[in-house]
């Protein structure tokens, strides 16, 4: 008898099905040449120190992005029939089985679009030189939040443990709260974090 886990169904169509899917592989082969790229084309057009600032202010605006996503979109409730679907295709489906490894990290169909959005909007705010370093920041979070979210789903790493403990609280023990993955001040900024109390003990995160 075959012990292969069976995924979800989003997609009656197998191509729409197949590209529903992700790995940790597939997502850095995507996305360390293109933020490599990016990267070295702005750091060679744009001043250094001014290079530099606007790489680190990107990355940690996409930890805000990352949470207030999270927060009001992925955990939007929805009243129509098609407005249900689409949540659950983006988010409600990892909440239905959490412990799917091809469903633990955002499918290249969908971030590459996205990614070109925010490439086009940099550019058109900073230029062509300092929009491609903030590009590079912002993808080299959003890479940085999905290998982070996948391993407190996936793997057993010591130093990842109070990231696990409060990412899987956010699944099992309070969807209203911990929406940050990879930072967590935002959760006390905003008053999401669950308490320890809240959260109980969660033997899934050892």
């Amino acid at each position: 008898m075959s012990s292969q886990r069976i995924s979800v169904r989003l997609f009656e169509n197998d191509f729409l099905e197949r590209l529903s899917f992700a790995s940790p592989a597939l997502v850095i082969a995507v996305w360390l040449p293109l933020i490599a790229a990016t990267g070295t084309y702005g750091a060679l057009h744009a001043a250094k120190p001014a290079a530099i600032l606007t790489a680190i202010i990107a990355l940690l605006g996409w930890t805000l992005f990352e949470y207030v996503v999270h927060r009001f979109v992925f955990h939007l409730v929805a009243t129509s029939r098609r407005g249900k679907w689409l949540l659950f295709v983006l988010h409600g489906c990892h909440h239905a089985d959490p412990q799917d490894r091809l469903r633990n990290m955002m499918t290249p169909a969908v971030t590459i679009t996205i990614g070109g959005l925010f490439l086009a909007l940099f550019v058109a705010v900073a230029g062509t030189g300092l929009g491609m370093v903030a590009f590079a920041g912002f993808m080299t979070g959003y890479v940085a939040y999905d290998l982070t979210h996948y391993a407190c789903h996936q793997m057993k790493l010591p130093w990842m443990k109070g990231l696990k403990q409060r990412h899987l609280a956010h699944h099992f023990a309070g969807q209203e709260a911990n929406f940050a993955v990879t930072l967590p001040i935002w959760d006390r900024l905003f008053g999401t974090r669950l308490t320890k109390l809240q959260a109980g003990r969660h033997d899934r995160a050892r």
